[in-house]
């Protein structure tokens, strides 16, 4: 028997990235599947808003400080990604 997949792996999807960090209003995200979900949370798991047009997301109305935006996928993958808002 001959395996011939050695040094081959499954295509990996990109992770969701956030830009620029830290932010003074907009943030921009990319690499998020369409199906996502995207949700901003304040550093004791409150969450503060839910966003269905996350391609571009405005934190003006918040203070300064550390969020996370929590990307959740139709499969069940969570990736959470921490901002720095000026």
């Amino acid at each position: 028997i001959q395996d011939n997949s050695f040094g081959q792996s499954e295509p990996t999807r990109p992770e969701p990235q956030v830009f620029p960090n830290p932010a003074k209003d907009i943030v921009k995200l990319t690499h998020v599947a369409s199906n996502s979900e995207v949700a901003l949370y304040d550093l004791r798991g409150t969450l503060l808003q839910s966003f269905t047009d996350y391609k571009s997301i405005d934190l003006s109305e918040f203070s300064s400080g550390v969020y996370v935006l929590q990307v959740s996928t139709q499969d069940g993958e969570r990736r959470n990604l921490k901002i720095m808002k000026l």
